[in-house]
């Protein structure tokens, strides 16, 4: 028994022992080609408990976002469950449907996708391979660095964003990469990454003196360092550069910050009021211009920008805090009927 199951033995070894010879090479070219799906969904699911309102206000954000996406052809939504629909779905859940454009960056689209549906650590992952195998990996690097950052990762984004200016001392967007990787860890090595940041930023607008980008990351630097005069000098010359007039809104935001950090109320309102105008749908821009009135000592005009927001979206709880926050500041006794606004009226009927 044993001398006849002994050739076996060899022959079952010699096979292991081939395949492995074989691995290397079998595992060079994968066997399958890799799929580009250009056609996605993303499932959405808030909470139970979640308004209609509150689900329709997040999917059309979110659809506004991906049709900024250079990349998306076309974005499809609902939220709910159809009329006719197989499946049992709550007001809670909801889906968009993503069509990608063929000629676009396949690995760039998708992970800007990722980040927009909040799989940070996805987009990351997308980014990253697809740096490693691109002939041109600039692109996706930033889009990483950028990334990095947003998740906390300084010491990360640094690594790769000092490669990139390493491979590309030309690219002015490189540098300006490499100075907000600084500016984030601005409490570790204080002084010495003003002076690399600071650097970084003179080296971008050495090659591009027209930047927007460095303007806008050298006012960064400056808030950064309690420096708000000049942040906002910075982000002024940031808006006279720039080259577009469509969007400058982010800049106009942190403009407004350098204002107000700097104790200048009246052009700080006016910022705050140009964005919040121009953005109306967007909450945290309309809080932004009610806490700018609070924190001018216009207790009332912070009240009625609190209960307009409240009035728009009616289950947004911030709006509330701060409404109770700023009576309670002001011992003002008048307190607004927080159920005024779920109540309807009854019209007469006209015949």
């Amino acid at each position: 028994f044993v001398r006849a199951g002994y050739p076996a033995l060899l022959v079952g070894a010699a096979l292991a022992i081939g395949g492995l010879v074989l691995l290397p090479a079998l595992t060079r070219q994968a066997p399958l080609p890799a799929f580009r799906q250009t056609d996605m969904l993303i499932q959405w699911e808030g909470a139970p408990g979640t308004s209609g309102a509150a689900m329709n206000r997040v999917i059309e954000q979110a659809s506004r976002e991906l049709e900024g996406i250079q990349g998306v052809r076309n974005v499809g939504s609902h939220v709910g469950r159809a009329i006719t629909g197989d499946t049992v779905v709550g007001i809670n859940g909801g889906e968009l449907w993503i069509s990608l454009d063929p000629a676009a960056d396949y690995n760039a689209t998708v992970a800007a996708v990722r980040e927009v549906q909040s799989d940070q650590e996805g987009a990351l992952a997308v980014y990253t391979d697809g740096a490693a195998r691109a002939e041109d990996p600039l692109a996706l690097q930033l889009r990483a660095g950028e990334l990095l950052l947003r998740l906390g990762r300084a010491p990360e984004a640094q690594t790769l964003l000092e490669e990139a200016v390493r491979l590309n001392p030309r690219a002015p967007e490189a540098h300006i990469g490499l100075a907000l990787s600084h500016i984030a860890q601005a409490d570790d090595l204080r002084a010495l990454r003003f002076e690399w940041a600071r650097s970084a930023l003179q080296t971008a607008l050495q090659l591009d003196p027209n930047s927007a980008a460095a303007y806008s990351a050298q006012g960064d630097l400056m808030m950064a360092y309690d420096r708000a005069r000049e942040a906002a000098d910075s982000f002024l010359k940031a808006l006279d550069v720039r080259a577009s007039q469509s969007d400058d809104t982010a800049i106009r935001v942190r403009l407004a910050d350098a204002y107000a950090a700097s104790g200048q109320w009246e052009p700080a309102l006016q910022e705050y009021q140009r964005v919040a105008v121009a953005n109306p749908d967007d909450l945290g821009l309309q809080m932004s211009l009610a806490n700018a009135y609070h924190q001018a000592g216009r207790q009332p005009q912070a009240l009625q920008e609190y209960q307009r927001i409240a009035q728009i979206a009616p289950d947004y709880p911030f709006a509330y805090i701060k409404q109770g926050e700023l009576l309670d500041e002001t011992g003002t006794a008048l307190q607004p009927d927080p159920f005024q606004l779920f109540r309807t009226e009854v019209l007469p009927c006209t015949p």
